[in-house]
């Protein structure tokens, strides 16, 4: 569970959902930013051996970065504000052999801790940070201009420059997605570094992605049933890490309401920075809501992930790692 301070804690999860392979990186390297850390051990077994949990069966690779990387947290100054930041594999981040990774997480709002599984890539640096009004960034009264979608690229500028990164590749999630184009789009000094992106359950319209959505809410009969088969499927419901991120999301500028307007421009001059589109079979955030990436680039491919919904990354840790390291290598 998370509570205060930063650190790591390696927790069995007593197999409440040892289904997944989200749900190995919780028995052997339960993340905890919000407690000291604490380290106990999962179940001990050794994989596959009687009475060991199924989420010690994972790959070793995934068990191994998720559960020894070093990491570092700080903080960032933002115009009056603070931003908290987790480095994972610091000491890689000035590496040859692969650019860091730059993780922007959903809502907006929703802060990154369900997201850190992203912890698991190949031998790279990954950067998360909670956006301003949630999680373990500060959070000022609503209506600041930092809480709209330019302070939010602004801010993204900064905490690349404070961090130190240079050359990198991003990965948004759902309005991280957006919130990543549209830095690239804005074209300051950090975007010209940036070596790939991929937009992870991001659709090109708010207003199309919450029509959809509200259909599927009528057919599934109830927002729980629409939840549990397109926004996160795995048995029992949204997992810890996810529950964490929804316990310390911020309110001042939240969800679809603050972006509800936001479309991709059809004129905009499609960007060079080569991009992958990722989405669930079951994602709300449907085929044709994510349709427009593709003239969005001048190099775009897809990819769905099979039996996932909008949290995939939870659902398939496994294929959702592989899949980030193989494009990203590409353009290391």
């Amino acid at each position: 569970q998370m509570g205060g301070a930063g650190g790591w804690q390696v927790a069995c999860q007593r197999h409440r959902w040892c289904h997944s392979a989200m749900a190995v990186l919780l028995c052997v390297a339960q993340v905890s930013a919000f407690a000291p850390g604490v380290v106990t051990p999962g179940c001990g077994k050794k994989p596959g051996s009687p009475g060991a949990h199924r989420c010690c069966q994972a790959p070793a690779r995934i068990r191994w970065q998720m559960g020894l990387a070093p990491t570092k947290e700080g903080s960032v100054s933002v115009g009056d504000h603070t931003l908290w930041y987790r480095l994972v594999r610091p000491m890689a981040l000035s590496s040859q052999k692969g650019s860091p990774l730059v993780v922007l997480h959903g809502g907006p709002q929703v802060p990154s801790d369900y997201l850190f599984p992203l912890s698991g890539v190949e031998y790279r640096t990954v950067l998360f940070y909670d956006q301003l009004g949630c999680g373990r960034s500060d959070t000022p009264a609503a209506g600041v201009a930092e809480y709209s979608v330019a302070g939010s690229v602004a801010a993204l500028e900064q905490v690349l420059a404070g961090v130190g990164v240079r050359d990198f590749h991003l990965l948004g999630q759902s309005w991280g997605g957006i919130l990543a184009y549209e830095f690239l789009r804005a074209g300051g000094p950090a975007a010209a570094k940036c070596r790939s992106v991929v937009l992870a359950n991001s659709p090109t319209s708010v207003r199309q992605v919450e029509e959809e959505a509200g259909v599927l809410v009528e057919q599934a009969g109830s927002m729980e049933a629409f939840q549990a088969a397109h926004e996160c499927r795995l048995p029992g419901g949204r997992p810890p890490l996810l529950l964490d991120a929804y316990s310390h999301a911020g309110s001042t500028w939240r969800g679809t309401t603050a972006i509800s307007d936001w479309c991709l421009d059809p004129a905009a001059a499609p960007l060079a920075v080569p991009a992958l589109v990722l989405r669930g079979e079951h994602d709300f955030v449907s085929d044709a809501a994510v349709a427009g990436w593709t003239e969005a680039f001048e190099r775009c491919r897809s990819k769905v992930l099979a039996g996932c919904s909008h949290h995939a990354l939870l659902e398939d840790t496994q294929e959702f790692l592989e899949i980030v390291d193989g494009f990203t290598a590409q353009y290391d």
